[in-house]
């Protein structure tokens, strides 16, 4: 979703519902942030403006507060947040269809609305419906790269690989370590890949890179020195983050097997990194895996991945989690 567009089109037009709906939660709290900070006109704010939460409402008190007289103005404004808390939201369908003309209804609902259901419908046909996406991998480099430039801070494309590979495709997290690296960087400072490694915690001999390396060499002993390590410190090393990297890597690997990709060219080309050290693992993952063992590895990855969450037979310790898939891994033949 493109929130600047978005962000024109709820202050040049005068929708009456507007309803926000899907998984990339970031996107929402932006819009959220958004309405009630530049949106909503401060003079309305005092008597026209009603922010309801949906674990403590209901359909009827919101439709209630819809079809109330503005006082003093020509039109108010209700928000809804947190919908998908809200019980029987699909009673909602009925005041879609008939709206208030002097309210304009705002819900954000942080998860993806079934397609088949009546509400959805009607939202499609009699108001504004939009879904807020997790990006795509491939796509958060670009976001970041933007979300740095409206910061102003000026960096290396190396520092975007950095934080793209570290932090995956989470924007909330993307977002707390561009506040941090604000505060500690410099007016005018360019934003390096050391500079991101500093500030933002990731140990270069420890972090999920040295992991992927040690992986994709095959090396046992340097990748449990590591896990090790993620033992010793689990809150910044979290488990789930590692697998997902791990997840990322052979997937590619597999990917560049098929295709035949052999070359630091063939592997860049397909792959869009430009990370001099994951050209490296990826060329030296190719070379030293066989196309079942990529599959095999991909398949333990998942499981372990599952086994991280509570799901199956036993409960791991995260660093016990993360020895069984390595060790499994390595020797997969």
């Amino acid at each position: 979703m493109d929130s600047t567009s978005v962000k024109k089109q709820l202050a040049s037009q005068n929708d009456l519902v507007i309803f926000f709906h899907g998984e990339e939660s970031f996107f929402m709290d932006d819009m959220a942030r958004y309405v009630d900070s530049q949106l909503v006109p401060e003079e309305t704010k005092a008597f026209n403006y009603h922010v309801c939460y949906g674990k403590d409402s209901t359909v009827t008190q919101i439709v209630d507060a819809a079809r109330r007289i503005p006082m003093g103005a020509p039109i108010q404004y209700v928000v809804v947040k947190e919908a998908q808390q809200l019980s029987k939201i699909d009673q909602l369908e009925s005041y879609v269809d008939r709206p208030t003309p002097s309210t304009r209804l705002i819900v954000f609902y942080k998860k993806k609305l079934d397609g088949r259901k009546a509400l959805t419908k009607k939202l499609k046909s009699a108001a504004v419906l939009l879904e807020c996406k997790p990006l795509y991998e491939n796509q958060v480099p670009r976001w970041l790269g933007q979300r740095l430039k409206q910061e102003g801070i000026q960096h290396d494309p190396q520092a975007v690989t950095i934080l793209t590979e570290y932090l995956g495709t989470s924007l909330d997290k993307h977002a707390d370590a561009i506040n941090k690296l604000k505060i500690n960087l410099q007016d005018g400072q360019m934003l390096t890949a050391d500079l991101v490694r500093k500030h933002i915690g990731i140990n270069k001999d420890y972090s999920v890179f040295a992991l992927q390396s040690a992986m994709a060499s095959k090396s046992v002993t340097k990748a449990l020195r590591i896990i090790n390590y993620y033992a010793s410190d689990p809150k910044n090393n979290p488990v789930v983050l590692i697998i997902n990297s791990l997840h990322r890597f052979y997937g590619m690997l597999l990917t560049l097997k098929i295709k035949g990709a052999r070359s630091e060219a063939q592997i860049k080309s397909i792959s869009g990194s430009y990370n001099p050290q994951a050209l490296m693992d990826y060329r030296e993952g190719v070379r030293c895996y066989s196309l079942p063992e990529i599959k095999r590895a991909l398949h333990i990855v998942h499981r372990y991945d599952a086994r991280s969450k509570g799901m199956g037979a036993r409960n791991l310790a995260p660093a016990q989690v993360l020895k069984e898939m390595v060790g499994m891994v390595l020797s997969a033949k």
